[in-house]
């Protein structure tokens, strides 16, 4: 299998800021490509520790970064602010969605806030509680979806109590908004986990397909992506069930819309028929390969489930399946994408020699001709 793509940024870790990375890509209206990431400070490297929203900036599509500025800083009275999605309001403003820790008695709470700017970052105006219910609520990095129609929607891990130190197994509830983000409500169908067991639900993403459902797609310690559907806008969603197509770690995957295609990226499990190993899988620990699939059919191929036909016919991405990342001594997880002139640019944390999976964040481009797809 090929491997694709090259380094255009990457943002090292350092003493006194000891990760870097699950961040989200927003265009400017003046045309430059902003990165907005987590970067965390002080001598904590654990996901509650000090952290703020740090962001670089692209003014050649993606072919090289500025360096890193503060972007939007935590309020004194949050352990951090982490995992940031962009989005573009429909009256024009930057919108800038993350999560805030803060800690209670007893209690550590993690919740999602929309905050928005008019003047592309510069400034912000108060920040709105997307759910109202405290409690620790896991929304992953670039996984804020606007529909067609206008909805904006998203889903969590909801860990229930989110006591300190001890989270119960998650399950996926879903959030929408009519009125750009004025407001938000729940959405009455939730996600359950198809075991009674201690792992549960994680990290969930929505893609709208073409047919016009939405497919919800989540982390697990099963093997593989897991999946649901929902055909009313997310209001409810049927059984979750594993996607036979994408067998995974426990990591998350990103799939995104660029150009006729659905981009997916994840770590597979690396078994030997298809990249070219032997070693045993180690199911919780590794986050390598990382491997990018382009779907020429917009994602239906990823998400059927018809094992009747040949290979070829119903899974046409395998032939457009490429390493982004192959080395195996390190890890690469949490990532995001856009499309730009000519190609895609892919950032993600990158273990970076430190033995630690959280630790530096590489950006990459690839592009178009590398894919090798009909135009």
């Amino acid at each position: 299998m090929k491997r694709i793509g090259k380094e255009v940024h990457l943002i090292p870790r350092v003493d006194g800021n000891l990760r870097n990375g699950e961040g989200a890509f927003l265009r400017l209206k003046d045309g430059r490509i902003l990165y907005a990431y987590t970067k965390y400070y002080g001598e904590g490297w654990d996901d509650d520790n000090q952290a703020f929203i740090a962001a670089c900036y692209s003014s050649d599509e993606g072919e090289s970064f500025t360096e890193s500025v503060t972007f939007y800083e935590k309020p004194e009275s949050a352990k951090n602010i982490m995992s940031a999605s962009l989005l573009r309001m429909e009256n024009g403003d930057l919108g800038l969605i993350y999560l805030q820790k803060t800690e209670t008695p007893g209690r550590l709470i993690c919740m999602p806030y929309l905050v928005r700017s008019s003047d592309e970052g510069k400034t912000f105006g108060d920040p709105l509680p997307m759910i109202e219910e405290p409690g620790y609520y896991v929304l992953l990095n670039d996984h804020v979806l606007r529909t067609e129609n206008g909805r904006i929607i998203f889903a969590v891990a909801d860990h229930v109590s989110g006591t300190a130190g001890s989270m119960r197994p998650g399950i996926i509830k879903t959030y929408y908004s009519d009125d750009d983000g004025k407001s938000f409500k729940k959405s009455p169908s939730e996600v359950l986990p198809p075991y009674n067991d201690s792992l549960g639900l994680a990290e969930p993403g929505i893609y709208a397909l073409a047919d016009g459902r939405l497919w919800l797609y989540m982390r697990t310690g099963y093997g593989y992506q897991y999946q649901s559907f929902s055909e009313d806008g997310g209001l409810t969603w049927s059984e979750v069930k594993p996607n036979h197509n994408l067998t995974s770690s426990s990591s998350p995957m990103i799939v995104r819309k660029a150009g006729s295609c659905a981009i997916a990226v994840l770590n597979p499990i690396p078994w030997a028929g298809t990249f070219g190993i032997s070693r045993e899988w180690l199911p919780h620990k590794d986050r390598t390969p990382f491997v990018l699939i382009a779907d020429p059919t917009g994602g239906e191929a990823l998400v059927k489930q018809d094992f009747s036909s040949r290979v070829g016919e119903f899974m046409p991405y395998v032939r457009y399946c490429y390493y982004l990342e192959d080395d195996r001594s390190e890890t690469y997880c949490y990532p995001s994408l856009i499309e730009v002139e000519g190609g895609l640019l892919v950032a993600y944390y990158f273990s970076d020699g430190s033995g630690k999976e959280l630790a530096s964040a590489r950006i990459k481009k690839i592009r178009w001709e590398e894919l090798g797809l009909p135009m």
